[in-house]
């Protein structure tokens, strides 16, 4: 999928608009953004998945006592401790990169595993809880104490490995898997399992080193002219506008990819991989 929007947004850049794109480094760049640092999570996420089966044995060899123990001390090692130092202590860059995702795909096996889950039913409150604590923080920081303080703290507050933003993600995975699509109005059932399938597509999209820097950055300066009621309105909608663009084009990719039969070709090609790394009989 990475690959089929690289080609496809390079190959219209090149006839659509040939200067955004450059020459031979431009074009290398395009289709293959990891080079130029974007798709940060795709590159991480290519490095745990090679992991995971190691992983998973880890993980099913210890019992709940054991791996809540290894998750207490992941969070405090990696999560709590640098938070407190305001250091990126264990070279973590701010939960962007493999070792942090590592951290969450045990900390995800435990909360799958495990029956005691954390604030049971209070998700949301804790979430929404976490969320204005940060922006307190923030708000004292810049308003009593000085902007390039603000920033300091902005910077060490508003990153992945911070334990409130680790302990909302906590709460709004829990919430989902708590939730049951059974009960639910069969269009809108429909409609969130597409939305699920179409997420991927609508970061892979607007994410590229081309949309981004041409097609995104510095065209949205316009909504600074209205009123500041206004402007969280109209950051919304345009949020939801190129959500939706993605989305058509997401939708166009998977018809396109049922009726050359790329899934079943790419599935042949995942299980002869799994045989040659005995990840599977």
């Amino acid at each position: 999928m990475v690959a089929f929007y690289c080609l496809l947004i390079t190959i219209i850049f090149l006839c659509c608009a040939p200067s955004y794109v450059g020459g031979i480094k431009g074009i290398v760049k395009a289709l293959f953004p990891f080079f130029a640092g974007r798709y940060w999570y795709i590159t991480c996420y290519i490095a745990l998945f090679f992991l995971m089966p190691y992983l998973n044995i880890l993980i099913n060899k210890m019992n709940n006592h054991l791996l809540a123990k290894l998750c207490l001390i992941l969070v405090l090692l990696f999560s709590l401790i640098p938070s407190l130092c305001f250091t990126d202590l264990f070279r973590l860059e701010s939960g962007y990169s493999t070792a942090w995702l590592i951290v969450c795909y045990i900390l995800g096996a435990y909360l799958k595993r495990s029956d005691k889950k954390i604030f049971k039913g209070y998700e949301l409150l804790i979430f929404f809880a976490s969320s204005f604590a940060i922006l307190g923080v923030h708000a004292m920081s810049y308003f009593i104490v000085s902007k390039e303080f603000y920033e300091v703290v902005n910077y060490r507050t508003a990153n992945y490995v911070f334990p409130l933003i680790l302990l909302s993600a906590v709460m709004l995975l829990q919430l989902g898997a708590r939730m049951s699509l059974k009960h639910l109005n069969g269009k809108l059932k429909t409609f969130l399992v597409f939305l699920s399938t179409i997420v991927f597509d609508v970061y892979v999209i607007h994410c590229h080193i081309l949309i981004y820097n041409y097609l995104i950055t510095g065209n949205f300066k316009w909504i600074l002219e209205y009123h500041p009621i206004l402007i969280p309105v109209l950051v919304g909608l345009c949020a939801v506008a190129i959500f939706i663009v993605c989305a058509i084009i997401g939708k166009l990719r998977i018809i396109l990819f049922s009726l050359i039969h790329l899934d079943k070709g790419v599935s042949w090609i995942s299980r002869r991989l799994d045989k040659c790394l005995e990840w599977s009989d």
